[in-house]
């Protein structure tokens, strides 16, 4: 490994553009995902992805990927001269188009455009315009074009700037990669043929988790492969990041999720931002769209409060980007300190001022990296228009990752909470040093109360395994910073992993229900009978009203606070064959699960039901192993809290990781 870095970059040129189309539209994709580019009525497309217009029709550009939304824009390049350059095909009328966040519609402007005697062929069209810059009335522009005297073609369009200020980007995209082997070779793809013509000097870092990828014959030599042991998404990104920076030859890292599906024109618009982008601390990502439905709003970036348990707000709730109010939204004000490592970037000079990522393996090092920026002064943009394919958080089940969610975030809420207060308190932390140090304890205490909910969550649907990792967690975070500095990431979670395989025998996946399972649906388990087969008589039974005191009575919700025994001839009764079945995942509500009663829900995905069986042997042990680690943290969190704070820079910086990535090398 060459940790002397080369200095590439000393030279790097900045020119005034006097036409710049920095935010180009891609219509080739418009075909599968017409609502992300138009409102309906949709016209008809044509084989090489231009748009075909009926004479007299019109078409209404108003999209997630074809309007240009202000704000972000606003902050990158301020008070920016901008146009709208269209390439079509027959006479048409053009009409720009401004919404204002209280949903106020202005036309700036709406012309015909006729072609001349004898002219055929494409032909520009080009309306200039300002951004608002007023918070009362910045929103989004969009455009219409209506058809005239015959049918027309559009073949391109894009939103630009007059006399910028273009910086030399030379962008490493890094891509941390576990046994997706096509996935990662269709996205390098992408990336060859969005960055060959626009930033030439690109590079791409895969970091193979799992050394099976093989690089391709056709890829440049500025694709990097570089094999390692599995130490985990934090490690792998972390790597790649570590590799860039020590190269010295790039002016951005960006990171990419190797299961997104990236689309070119997002890349060419995200390098486009950072070579008008003047401030060095701000960083930029994408939107993330579910997968499974195009159409939808994953995840738009959050606010995280630092002092805080688990408490993201997010920008928006998953949402149909099709829809008004979902567009509108996009509009309204929010102060973002996260946007997720699917698609995220920013400058060689802002990484190595806010450090390198927190070595936790896997799952919130992108949170505590974008609440650490916010913390140093720095700023996240996520910008509309950009985003890439995604697998959402509702078809991610925790299992496993409960161990790193709950162990990552108390080490985060310990870290940050110190730097939130001496940003606060300033010249007057160190006078309140020992105030300050109570409050933290007590604040970390209370978090014990979250800790025992989160528990119950995982109980009450009977994910024993989660709950049981989440015991480990605790237990782990109490042993302080080693647990990151000296415990091998890899033998690690694979101890974990040991733990929740052993809790979680009561799972199973099948492509049908147990032979003799009677499917009951949700919110009618209570009743010894399936409801579909027989009907019930208002008035119930002493034994149906039993044992729906039993049910209101049972103190830890599913939990049966008596143990019975599995015998043949219990299994064998009625409401022991009983299964609840939710349609899907998200339809899940535990409240629908009775004491003792297994459950199931469909997966269409996998074709098949995911099966949990209720067992309190499991419960039972991981709940007493809960109680003792909660005294535990009660009585040594503020000394460990400390512990964590005094650790975190060393653990984020440049030397700690020129050690730590030696010990990621694949052992003969």
């Amino acid at each position: 490994m060459n940790l002397k870095a080369k200095d590439d970059t000393s030279e790097l040129s900045v020119k005034k553009v006097r036409e710049f189309p920095f935010f180009p539209i891609n219509f080739a994709l418009a075909q599968k995902i017409k609502p992300l580019y138009m409102n309906s009525p949709f016209p008809d497309f044509e084989e090489d992805g231009s748009i075909l217009i009926e004479c007299g029709e019109t078409v209404t550009f108003d999209g997630f990927l074809t309007a240009l939304y202000e704000r972000e824009i606003n902050q990158i390049i301020p008070d920016a001269k901008l146009y709208l350059e269209l390439s079509v095909i027959g006479n048409c009328r053009v009409g720009l188009y401004h919404r204002a966040q209280d949903g106020e519609v202005t036309e700036f402007v709406k012309r015909k455009y006729v072609a001349e005697e004898g002219e055929q062929g494409v032909r520009k069209i080009r309306i200039d315009f300002d951004i608002t810059g007023s918070e009362a009335t910045i929103g989004r522009w969009y455009f219409v074009i209506e058809a005239l005297t015959s049918d027309l073609m559009v073949k391109g369009a894009c939103w630009g700037m007059y006399d910028a200020m273009v910086r030399d980007v030379r962008p490493c995209f890094v891509i941390c990669t576990f046994k997706r082997e096509k996935q990662l070779g269709a996205n390098v793809d992408r990336l060859v043929s969005a960055l060959t013509e626009h930033s030439p000097n690109f590079g791409i870092m895969v970091v193979d988790n799992a050394c099976t990828i093989r690089r391709a014959e056709h890829w440049p030599a500025n694709v990097r492969l570089i094999p390692q042991r599995n130490v985990g998404g934090a490690g792998g990104f972390g790597r790649g990041m570590f590799e860039a920076l020590q190269d010295g030859s790039y002016t951005h890292v960006i990171m990419l999720d190797d299961d997104a599906d990236v689309e070119p024109t997002a890349i060419t618009r995200l390098t486009n931002l950072f070579s008008v982008a003047s401030d060095p601390y701000l960083f930029l990502g994408g939107a993330q769209l579910d997968v499974y439905n195009p159409v939808m709003l994953a995840d738009g970036g959050a606010h995280w409060i630092p002092d805080r348990f688990e408490r993201p707000f997010g920008r928006l709730p998953p949402a149909n980007l099709g829809k008004i109010e979902t567009k509108d939204g996009l509009m309204r004000n929010h102060q973002l300190n996260f946007n997720g490592w699917w698609l995220f970037g920013g400058s060689v000079e802002g990484f190595k001022k806010f450090g390198m990522p927190l070595p936790c393996f896997v799952h919130l090092d992108d949170v505590e990296y974008g609440i650490r920026i916010s913390l140093g002064g720095g700023h996240i943009l996520s910008v509309p228009g950009i985003g890439v394919w995604h697998e959402p958080y509702y078809a991610k089940p925790e299992g496993w990752f409960a161990y790193y969610n709950i162990r990552n975030e108390l080490i985060r809420l310990s870290c940050h909470t110190e730097a939130l207060y001496a940003r606060l308190l300033q010249d007057n932390f160190e006078t309140y040093h020992d105030d300050v140090q109570k409050r933290i304890e007590a604040l970390m205490r209370r978090v014990a109360r979250l800790l025992i909910r989160r528990f119950y969550n995982f109980i009450n649907i009977y994910h024993y395994g989660s709950a049981m990792l989440l015991v480990l967690a605790i237990e782990d975070f109490l042993k302080g910073p080693n647990i990151l500095a000296k415990t091998d990431a890899a033998d690690l979670h694979a101890s974990i992993m040991q733990v929740y395989k052993r809790f979680n025998t009561n799972y199973q996946f099948s492509s049908d229900l147990p032979i003799g399972a009677i499917p009951t649906p949700p919110g009618t388990s209570g009743k010894f009978i399936v409801p579909w087969i027989q009907k019930t008589s208002s008035k119930r039974n002493l034994l149906a009203q039993t044992y729906n005191l039993y049910q209101k009575i049972s103190h830890n919700g599913n939990v049966s606070p008596l143990r019975f025994k599995n015998s043949p001839l219990g299994i064998l009764s009625t409401r022991r064959r009983q299964i609840t079945v939710f349609k899907s995942r998200n339809d899940i509500n535990w409240r629908d699960i009775r004491a003792g009663r297994d459950w199931a829900y469909y997966d269409p995905q996998k074709i098949g039901y995911h099966i949990f069986a209720y067992n309190p042997d499991l419960y039972h042990e991981a709940h007493e192993r809960l109680q003792a680690v909660l005294k535990d943290f009660k009585k040594h969190v503020g000394q460990i809290q400390g512990e964590w704070a005094g650790a975190y820079e060393r653990l984020i910086s440049e030397p700690f990781w020129a050690d730590l990535v030696r010990t990621f090398e694949v052992k003969e």
